[in-house]
C-alpha cells in the first residue's frame, strides 16, 4: 500500500504565494527570512486546521520521524500518562546530555573565483553516512573572510520521505547501476544523479554522478555582501539558504533483486555569517598600593 501524498500547506500573503517545507516557509524555492517566517506563523495559527496542516506536514518532513505516526491533539493527560514518571529517571541510572553528532568538514571545499564569486563544491560518495533512521550526505565548511568574518556553509543531500514524491519501481536499469551484496538495504548505496544544473534566483547549483556543486556571487565589486542574496539578519548573525525537493537519482538495483529503483532527493544549502569574535579584554592592574588587595576591597589599602 502506498503512502497517501499529502498537500503541502500554502499560504498567501502580501500578494505573494508562500508554501510549507521543512518547518519554514519557503517562496520560489528560497527560504525566507525568519522575521517573516514568524509572521506567517503568527497568521496561520489563527486557522486551527491550516496550523494543524502545517504541524502534521513538519512531522512528515522530518526523516528522523520515518516510519512513526503522529498522534495530532494528544496531550500527556489523554494518553493516562504520569508527568512525574516521565521526568523521573530509572533507579541507577544517571541521565546524560544526547550526544552531538560530529561535523563533517573533509567533503565539502570551498573557492573564491573573480567578481566575488563564491563555488561549493560537495563529495556525496566520502561524505555518505547513517544517522538514526536514515543515510544521508552532510557537509559544512568554514569560509574565511576579510577581517575575520567566516561563512559557515552546510551542504545536505537526504531522501525526500514528505510523501509528496514516492520512490520509483523499474523493470530495467537502463542508464543506471548494479550494487553488489555489500549493500543490504537500498538506503546504504550513494546516490548518483545524471548531469543537472539548475538556477533558482542568484543561487546556482548542479548535480552530476555523486558531487554537487553550489555558486553564488557573495561579494559585490565594492567587496561588500551581495545584496541579491536572501539574506535574513539576525541579533549577531545573517544568514541565507535554498532547499530543492523531488531530485530523482539514477536507478538502483540491488544484489538478487529483479526490478531497479530510484529515491527522490532534497537538497539544502544553508550559509551563516558570523561576526568577528571579540577581542579579549586585557586584565588591569593598579600600581597605587604596594600590597595586592587579593581580590577583597578592605585588604592592602593604606589608612
Amino acid at each position: 500500500m502506498t503512502k497517501k501524498m499529502l498537500d503541502r500547506p500554502t499560504f498567501d500573503h502580501c500578494g505573494n504565494r508562500y508554501e510549507r517545507r521543512r518547518g519554514t516557509w519557503l517562496s520560489k524555492g528560497l527560504i525566507v527570512s525568519r522575521a517573516l517566517s514568524h509572521e506567517l506563523d503568527a497568521k496561520a495559527k489563527q486557522d486551527p486546521d491550516l496550523w494543524e496542516r502545517c504541524e502534521a506536514q513538519d512531522f512528515e518532513d522530518d526523516p528522523r520521524n520515518r516510519g512513526m505516526v503522529r498522534l495530532p491533539g494528544v496531550s500527556i493527560v489523554d494518553l493516562e500518562w504520569d508527568s512525574d514518571e516521565l521526568q523521573r529517571p530509572a533507579t541507577g541510572y544517571q541521565s546524560t546530555p544526547r550526544h552531538r553528532r560530529k561535523r563533517d568538514r573533509d567533503h565539502l571545499d570551498w573557492e573564491f573565483k573573480k567578481d566575488g564569486l563564491l563555488v561549493l563544491t560537495g563529495d556525496i560518495a566520502g561524505g555518505w553516512r547513517p544517522v538514526e533512521q536514515a543515510w544521508y550526505f552532510n557537509a559544512s565548511a568554514p569560509v574565511q573572510l576579510p577581517v575575520g568574518y567566516v561563512l559557515s556553509c552546510v551542504a545536505t543531500i537526504v531522501e525526500d520521505t514528505s510523501g509528496r514524491w514516492h520512490r520509483r519501481h523499474v523493470v530495467t536499469n537502463q542508464g543506471g547501476r548494479d550494487v553488489g551484496d555489500e549493500c543490504a538495504s537500498i538506503s546504504q548505496v550513494v546516490p548518483s544523479f545524471e548531469a543537472l544544473d539548475r538556477v533558482v534566483g542568484p543561487i546556482r547549483y548542479s548535480l552530476e554522478d555523486s558531487a554537487c556543486k553550489f555558486s553564488f556571487r557573495l561579494l559585490n565589486s565594492t567587496r561588500e555582501l551581495n545584496s541579491d542574496l536572501p539574506w535574513s539578519f539576525l541579533k549577531d548573525h545573517c544568514q541565507f539558504g535554498l532547499v530543492e525537493y523531488g531530485l530523482y537519482e539514477l536507478p538502483v538495483r540491488l544484489h538478487g533483486h529483479p526490478a531497479s529503483e530510484s529515491r527522490p532527493f532534497t537538497i539544502e544549502l544553508r550559509c551563516t555569517l558570523h561576526r568577528p569574535p571579540r577581542p579579549e579584554r586585557q586584565a588591569e592592574y593598579e600600581y597605587d598600593t604596594p600590597f595586592p588587595s587579593a581580590g577583597l576591597p578592605s585588604l592592602g589599602k593604606r589608612r
